[in-house]
């Protein structure tokens, strides 16, 4: 069954929508103002929330309900779940905890048993909630005001944890990085990381996929994906080491696996492992260049081409070299006391955008070939006017390139434009690595 109607709800119902300000339930509702779709709150106090009336039982809406969201003490979960199903809601998120994953394995098989005779799809319990930037959909309980939400894009998450969601998207809004989707999806009673997988493989909102993971349910189905996915898969495995094992048991209930055996499934399907969050942002930015032989270094500052030439040696990228009439053509056009002409070619520090246009002109037909374009953007030589000419020129070259600036308003420029922009040498050699033919 498609999970659209989890993603793509025309309607949803709020079970336990507070009338307390700083409630999760009265968080989770004010979150989903915006939502494009309807939303019903509900509470047994009956009442009004937010300006909004409050239905004292799900049974009492009479219009079609695609998705519930539950957040209510567990005790008062099961009879809600009866509820709902009784309604004909077929598709459910539990954002309570307490279930299996506190040692509770009744809990599980009683919701199991529910959901199994009404036929409702369940994600989690013990989640966070889901998101699509797309429709505002934001059914999650992370506070507007203390978790920045991303700017739209085609990078969709799953996670089994829902404190590294959160922590993923506070890191996608300060490194910008578009998002279209995420899913915490908890103890995985029913619906698990295959199902969400082949959902976004299929999904045309979603380019890249990032999943935080700590085990699988079923190993079969899982190798069965990664045999046939075709958009990039960056996963943060976790549950690595024996301590890691064993906060995976107590976290969700699940048992983590042997991290060689993982190691070498994903090695053999190409799934692209990152070994923390941080390197999870970095592959993802860096999956915005297109794959590449060889590195071309532009910069205006000598001490951040130097970085970056040691770094792109320890990440095994190689240099692209001039020929000895590029040196020459480069040599004619600039004419300046004290430039090499080489790989990284510095412009020095008087340099402006058109003298990273100059030496474009001479470079812009080369084929396999990554340019990094440094902006040492303190200089005051680089304005956004200038910019624009220079996006105009990679654009209709169709220059594959990447940026270290470090000025905040060039940044969000370059970003706007699709190309990928890192703050630290070591940064970007390690997200450009991942593209390297």
């Amino acid at each position: 069954m498609s999970l659209d109607k989890i993603f793509n709800p025309k309607s949803i119902a709020v079970i336990g929508a507070s009338h307390k300000e700083g409630k999760i339930g009265n968080i989770l509702f004010s979150n989903l103002l915006t939502y494009k779709g309807k939303v019903y709150p509900v509470n047994i106090e009956g009442g009004h929330i937010l300006g909004r009336k409050v239905y004292k039982s799900v049974k009492e809406i009479k219009e079609k309900v695609d998705l519930v969201v539950i957040v209510v003490p567990k005790q008062v979960v099961f009879p809600v779940m009866v509820e709902c199903g009784q309604k004909g809601v077929k598709n459910v998120v539990i954002i309570s905890a307490g279930f299996g994953e506190s040692g509770d394995k009744e809990a599980d098989r009683k919701l199991k048993e529910i959901i199994k005779k009404y036929k409702i799809r369940l994600v989690g319990p013990n989640v966070v909630g889901v998101y699509n930037s797309h429709i505002n959909l934001d059914a999650t309980f992370m506070p507007a005001g203390a978790f920045a939400r991303p700017k739209k894009g085609k990078v969709s998450v799953l996670s089994q944890s829902g404190t590294i969601t959160a922590i993923l998207m506070e890191r996608f809004f300060n490194d910008r990085i578009g998002l279209s989707k995420f899913i915490s999806y908890g103890n995985a009673l029913d619906i698990n990381e295959v199902e969400i997988l082949e959902y976004f493989e299929k999904d045309p909102e979603t380019d890249v996929i990032c999943m935080y993971l700590e085990e699988v349910k079923n190993g079969k189905k899982f190798v069965e994906f990664l045999k046939k996915h075709k958009k990039p898969l960056i996963v943060l495995k976790a549950g690595i080491g024996k301590k890691g094992q064993e906060a995976v048991v107590s976290h969700t209930g699940s048992l983590a696996g042997d991290s060689k055996i993982y190691d070498g499934i994903f090695k053999q399907f190409g799934v692209i492992q990152a070994e923390g969050i941080n390197e999870m942002i970095l592959y993802t930015k860096g999956l915005q260049v297109k794959p590449y032989k060889e590195a071309f270094i532009i910069t205006n500052g000598g001490g951040y081409g130097v970085l970056l030439a040691d770094d792109f040696e320890r990440q095994g990228i190689k240099f692209y070299d001039l020929t000895i009439k590029e040196k020459e053509q480069l040599k004619k056009k600039f004419n300046k006391v004290g430039m090499s002409y080489k790989n990284p070619l510095d412009l020095l520090g008087d340099s402006d955008v058109d003298s990273y246009l100059k030496a474009l002109d001479v470079l812009k037909k080369k084929k396999n070939v990554l340019f990094v374009f440094v902006f040492i953007g303190q200089v005051g030589a680089v304005t956004l006017a200038k910019l624009t000419k220079f996006m105009g020129v990679v654009k209709k070259h169709k220059i594959n390139c990447v940026f270290l600036d470090t000025d905040d308003e060039q940044v969000d420029f370059i970003e706007d434009h699709g190309i990928a922009s890192f703050n630290l040498p070591e940064s970007l050699a390690k997200g450009i690595s991942i593209r390297k033919k």
